[in-house]
């Protein structure tokens, strides 16, 4: 696992050779609108193989940073309670 994730690529297919990601494509189909520059889409679960879009987040680069950051300050502290430390 690297900062949470699963080493697995995301789900793609490509497109006059460009890589077409299948969690970018849902969320865009449920806004009804392309995502604009910025807007990132989060895998809640932290599986990117898990499309489903109860599990899509559409949030900015900034925010996506702070999730990522305020889990793996949760996963160290899990980690550090189990040991005992």
């Amino acid at each position: 696992m690297l900062g949470g994730y699963k080493s697995v690529p995301y789900a793609r297919r490509y497109e006059n050779r460009k890589p077409v990601f299948e969690h970018r494509e849902i969320a865009e189909a449920t806004l009804g609108r392309k995502l604009k520059d910025g807007e990132i889409v989060h895998h809640i679960n932290m599986d990117k193989t898990d499309n489903r879009r109860c599990n899509l987040l559409i949030c900015t680069k900034n925010y996506h940073r702070l999730l990522h950051y305020r889990m793996q300050l949760y996963c160290a502290t899990r980690i550090r309670a189990q040991q005992g430390v």
